[in-house]
């Protein structure tokens, strides 16, 4: 076969290409009721207003993400801002700064008293047995004799039990993962993991995210500390965000209760929709990367659907599992229409997923972070021909929602051949 043939002879009728133009295209109908918030190209966090979409960067390399899409999450922190009016300082005088860490955080230096327990301490809040959290640290290492040590506690209060984790050696790099270490126990939690630890583009910030469930129903403290019994030896705490979910999210702020980061909902419908879709045959290809935390559910997200409704309808069917079909209807398998499959997996890739459909002939391709490309196929099953909406983050009850980036989306009015799909998820 000449390689010309391995793409289409057609361009698409839809093309998104949310990385590169960091613009929505105006088909699109963006929702989220409330603000969110996302990394700007110069490494600082930005909040974006309610029902504006957010084109994120990493925070790391300051790389063009895409539309970030976020399922809903509440940061249960109620000052997510460290300062020595709201936390509780011990040690040595702690001194407020003016950093403006990521935009956000001035930063408080803590000092110790010659206890390695001396810290900065939220005010206690509740959490809720078998629930899975996730705690996200923001911090710097010390500017005034510093220790190049670090530990943070999670504290079941009114039993006195305590999870720990640390850094407990001078020489090694605060932004390597295997420079931490952690102890549980006294069961305040089970399952506990340090999930990633980053050096931010700034070179100066570190965000370390771990993960755990909570062993009782009760009031748990989160704490700074420095780690070293060497009187005057600094850290510089910034901010925190505890929510619950099996991964972190983007930074939510609060000043005072907790607060609650709606879902991200954009789609397309009516003759918007009706202007780029083929309702017997079609392909669609999606470069998209999503935290893969999901190991922990029984529900998998999809990444876009084009269905029958644009919010809260579908039937939906994850492709994680072997004997799952790739297009089905729940009252009839033999009526197909468009979904995609889940984005479950185990570290933070880019993947790439490809889908064709037309009478008789369904095709899905999938590669997770460069890898080799997965296929599926299906010879039996006709095209539904009532669709009327595309949705990226679909919803559907039993399912979580897509949490993530979009890279590019692209959508072409005829089925591609199973070669050509298989090329364009490479």
């Amino acid at each position: 076969m000449a390689i010309s043939q391995n793409f289409p002879e057609e361009g698409p009728t839809l093309n998104l290409n949310f990385a590169g133009s960091k613009t929505l295209d105006p088909r699109i109908t963006f929702s989220r009721t409330s603000i969110g918030t996302y990394m700007d190209d110069s490494g600082l966090i930005v909040t974006a207003p309610t029902d504006s979409p957010r084109f994120d960067h990493s925070d790391v390399t300051g790389e063009s993400l895409g539309l970030l899409v976020e399922e809903q999450r509440t940061n249960l922190i109620q000052y997510s801002v460290v300062s020595t009016a709201n936390w509780t300082i011990s040690g040595q005088t702690p001194v407020s700064l003016s950093l403006n860490a990521l935009g956000v955080f001035p930063g408080v230096r803590i000092a110790s008293g010659g206890f390695v327990y001396d810290g900065a301490r939220h005010p206690n809040i509740t959490l809720t047995s078998g629930t899975t959290y996730t705690v996200t640290w923001y911090f710097r290492k010390g500017d005034v004799n510093p220790s190049n040590k670090f530990r943070a506690i999670i504290r079941d209060v009114p039993a006195a039990k305590v999870t720990s984790f640390e850094k407990s050696s001078a020489s090694t790099d605060y932004g390597d993962i295997n420079s931490y270490s952690f102890s549980q126990g006294t069961l305040a939690t089970t399952n506990f993991e340090i999930l990633s630890v980053d050096t931010l583009a700034d070179g100066l910030t570190y965000k370390l995210c771990i993960r755990f469930d909570a062993a009782a129903s009760s009031d748990y403290r989160f704490m700074f500390q420095t780690n070293s019994a060497t009187v005057g030896e600094t850290i510089i705490a910034l901010g925190l965000q505890v929510e619950a979910g099996a991964f972190p999210t983007s930074y939510i702020p609060t000043s005072g209760s907790t607060v609650t980061r709606n879902p991200d909902n954009p789609y397309i419908e009516g003759t918007k929709f009706t202007e780029f879709y083929n309702s017997t045959e079609g392909s669609a290809v999606c470069h998209f990367s999503s935290p893969t935390e999901y190991g922990r559910t029984n529900a998998s997200p999809f990444v876009f659907s084009i269905n029958r409704n644009t919010i809260g309808w579908g039937h939906y069917v994850s492709s994680s599992g072997a004997s799952i079909s790739l297009f089905r209807n729940s009252s009839n398998s033999n009526e197909a229409f468009l979904n995609t499959g889940s984005a479950a997996g185990t570290t933070d890739q880019n993947r790439k997923l490809s889908v064709g459909y037309k009478l008789n002939d369904f095709a899905q391709y999938l590669n997770i972070g460069g890898g080799n490309v997965s296929e599926r196929t299906d010879t039996l099953g006709e095209v539904r021909n009532d669709i009327n909406a595309f949705a990226f983050n679909p919803q559907h009850s039993g399912l979580q929602h897509f949490s993530g980036h979009i890279k590019n989306f692209s959508y072409y009015p005829t089925k591609l051949t199973n070669t050509q799909l298989q090329t364009l998820a490479k």
